[in-house]
């Protein structure tokens, strides 16, 4: 009796350790895929050095359905709507992806700030519990150069 009570012990032990683990891993994919996109939106937005381009806003679009970024499509608000940032309201008007755009004027030029999400919904308690967070990044300063 005493040794049933101990492998059902270990066998909830064993159990707990793997869904920690598992649950680590799948957070550790979404940080790093959320990253990942939050640079690539930065890596657009320093490459034609304005956000306020319509070729912009397309291939950012192109980019986050190629990449499988979670979409709420037409999402306008509730939670989710871009809150202003120190101040800065944000510029994109997101139109089919979660992610806010800030753009912040320096005297040395404008940059821009990127927020991109993440959305854990779980299948049970998914109305209940839902775990979002941001990663946020900076641009470079970009320079207005002029004749």
């Amino acid at each position: 009796m005493n040794e049933s009570v101990s492998n059902a012990m270990v066998l909830t032990i064993v159990i707990i350790v793997i869904g920690v683990s598992c649950g680590i891993t799948l957070f550790s994919l979404g940080y790093s895929k959320t990253y990942k996109i939050k640079n690539k939106i930065i890596d657009i937005i320093e490459k034609h050095g304005t956000y306020n381009d319509g070729d912009v806003r397309d291939e950012i679009e192109a980019y986050l359905r190629s990449a499988n970024y979670s979409s709420e499509a037409n999402y306008t608000g509730g939670d989710g709507a871009c809150p202003a940032m120190d101040g800065v309201a944000a510029i994109n008007t997101l139109r089919n992806y979660r992610y806010c755009i800030y753009r912040h004027q320096t005297v040395k030029g404008d940059y821009y700030t990127v927020k991109a999400y993440q959305t854990y919904n779980f299948p049970l308690i998914g109305d209940i519990i839902k775990v979002r967070y941001s990663i946020t990044g900076d641009t470079q300063v970009l320079l207005e150069l002029q004749p």
